[in-house]
């Protein structure tokens, strides 16, 4: 027997009722690096376990002997190297005969526990990961599925407590997608690879759909192969797709707008001016003064759809400055009371104190009227419309922050009514120019799109918040600067309009207002030279010995360009004043897109008048 426990790769020991060894095996001695007559008569726990565990293992062996323990437990050793072990026990008593007692054997579990322990970290490690990665992680075989993450669950609309194994994977995918499912799976289980990215579209439990992106790869797990499915949730793509491809479309709208009002502006200049010169001539009683003042009119309600389809575009002359919007609001006020009616009551909540913006104040007017009459018409039979402004902090995290906008100080623009509110559907082309909700004749539909080009041009941001029924906000943000708002210029007494003999030269490409400036300028008593492009305006710079007092020039001309015309001017012509003109076209806003200091443009359509009194608004200013 002695022979057979020294050959056995287990250490075997044999312990008195007092806990003290009786007999050891070979491996006991191997174990400790110490003789069996050394270690007969030690306690047990002395010898074979680590001391912070003496009194664990005493009370193992107390509890063994009375049979009110366990028979098996894990104690730790520490070699005479100092390296720990961990030695599973397991005792039984040895009753009877000449030396009742306790037998206990030991194998060393160390590397199998230190597998265990490294098998439960790493499915520890794979749950951490998976569960907390932004993609949908499916093990399936033979099309049961093995395993699902949190991403995966609630794609599939599983609770974290259902059982995963049960759910039929087929049902939720959308009809339309279950045969592109079952190719994936199939390519991927017969070539072993990575399948590509496939698009497909899952049920959820309220009966619409998700679009996921799906990839299905072949895996060897311990029990057997399985595929991996990974799932990418596309709703917020898709949602950004949608956006962008709203903003091409109406960027595409926006420079077919700015494109036709350019060239409309040419059209209206001719018509609005030559009536203008018709009335002069036409006495007060003459029967086709009624006639020309009707054409009048009419060409300036075009010339205001045209000013409208600039500002969604995007595309006309602003001159910012410093303002405080809550006195443009303010300042509102007087003129919207009797547009909006007595059914319809008006309450401002200005702040107190409000940062300053940068912004034009005429077009910042245009937005709160624009706005204002867009609520007024949502109410035919009355309600509440409420202007607010104040200062606002958008943090980086707030989920309320537009589209765009950093983070930081903005002074914030709501109107919110009580009107009858827009579904999602009128919501996606509320900016859209010509889009209406009204019956033919109560509007243009360019109310909106003409408040989103100038936000968007004044570097604002804009929003809109709407159900049927529950009427709608708008929000419009504006970056906040320092300082305080510039006051308005004082008016200056009219200058006269009549010329002193002055010589101008004007360069304009189409030939209809270059001919109507030319008779103008000659009427008010200026000497004229004409050019209908740069290179032949810089062929009479050349010629003309006399001064040439003003340049007036097109922004945008055939082969060369009114800046670039500047820049080429004779130096003996450097002190000639300029006066830019323009309907607008899009690389005359690439260059004019705010009017810097110094730089003078005439927007058109222009009159007589408002031509001559710039004209000689510039040239006395240049004798000063």
């Amino acid at each position: 027997m002695r022979a057979l426990l020294d050959a056995a790769a287990a250490c075997v020991v044999l312990v008195g009722p007092d806990g003290r060894l009786a007999r050891v095996n070979l491996a006991v001695e191997h174990l400790t690096g110490r003789r069996a007559e050394s270690l007969r008569g030690r306690p047990f726990w002395e010898v074979l376990v680590a001391p912070d565990a003496a009194i664990e293992a005493e009370r193992a062996l107390r509890a063994v002997w009375d049979g009110s323990g366990a028979a098996t437990v894990e104690l730790p050793f520490s070699t005479v190297e100092g390296a720990r072990r961990m030695l599973l026990w397991s005792f039984g008593t040895a009753g009877g005969g000449t030396a009742p007692g306790i037998v206990g054997t030991a194998l060393d579990v160390t590397e199998r526990r230190a597998a265990a322990l490294a098998a439960r970290e790493a499915d520890e490690r794979f749950r951490v990961v998976t569960e907390g990665a932004p993609l949908g992680v499916l093990l399936v075989r033979d099309g049961r599925l093995l395993y699902a993450n949190g991403a995966a669950r609630g794609l599939l609309g599983v609770g974290a407590g259902a059982d995963v194994a049960s759910l039929e994977l087929v049902s939720r995918i959308a009809p339309a997608h279950r045969d592109d499912a079952a190719r994936l799976v199939a390519e991927a289980a017969a070539h072993q690879v990575v399948s590509l990215p496939r698009e497909l579209a899952l049920l959820r439990a309220d009966g619409g759909t998700t679009p996921v992106l799906v990839q299905v790869g072949h895996v060897d797990l311990p029990d057997g192969p399985a595929l991996v499915a990974f799932l990418s949730d596309l709703t917020s793509r898709k949602a950004l797709e949608a956006e962008l491809q709203q903003a091409q479309k109406m960027e595409a709208i926006g420079r077919l707008a700015g494109g036709i009002a350019h060239d409309f502006n040419n059209v209206l200049t001719a018509v609005l001016s030559y009536c203008e010169l018709l009335l002069a001539d036409l006495a007060p009683g003459h029967p086709n003064r009624g006639d020309v003042e009707q054409i009048a009119l009419a060409g300036e309600r075009a010339a205001g759809l045209t000013r409208q389809l600039l500002a969604f575009s995007r595309r006309q002359v602003l001159q910012p400055r410093p303002i405080s919007l809550a006195e443009v609001v303010r300042q509102a006020e007087g003129m919207l009371r009797p547009l909006l009616g007595a059914h319809l009551e008006l309450r401002l909540a200005v702040a107190p104190r409000v940062a300053t913006i940068v912004a034009d104040p005429g077009q910042m007017q245009q937005v709160v009227l624009n706005l204002a009459l867009n609520a007024r018409d949502a109410m035919p039979r009355g309600g509440l419309l409420e202007i607010a402004v104040g200062d606002r902090l958008l943090e980086a995290t707030d989920p309320a922050r537009p589209a765009g906008a950093a983070p930081g100080r903005y002074v914030e623009l709501t109107v919110r009514d009580t009107g009858t509110g827009m579904d999602a559907e009128t919501l996606a082309h509320v900016f859209e120019p010509f889009f209406t909700t009204k019956g033919p004749g109560r509007g243009t539909g360019l109310g909106l799109s003409t408040v989103h080009g100038i936000v968007e041009q004044s570097g604002g941001h804009l929003g809109v918040e709407s159900e049927p029924g529950r009427g709608t906000t708008f929000r419009v943000c504006f970056p906040a600067v320092d300082g305080a708002p510039e006051a308005d210029p004082p008016r200056d007494p009219q200058d006269p309009v009549r010329g002193d003999d002055e010589t101008i030269l004007l360069v304009e490409d189409d030939a209809i207002v270059r001919r109507l400036a030319r008779e103008v300028l000659t009427r008010a008593g200026y000497r004229v030279l004409e050019a209908a492009d740069g290179g032949e305006a810089l062929r009479l710079c050349e010629r003309h010995d006399g001064p040439i007092d003003l340049m007036i020039c097109d922004v945008i001309m055939p082969r060369m360009t009114g800046p670039q015309l500047v820049e080429r001017l004779p130096w003996k012509r450097a002190a000639t004043r300029v006066l830019y003109v323009s309907g607008y076209a899009e690389d005359a806003i690439r260059w004019h897109g705010a009017l810097s200091p110094g730089t003078e443009l005439l927007p058109k359509p222009f009159t007589p008048e408002t031509l001559t009194r710039k004209v000689r608004e510039l040239l006395v200013r240049g004798r000063g």
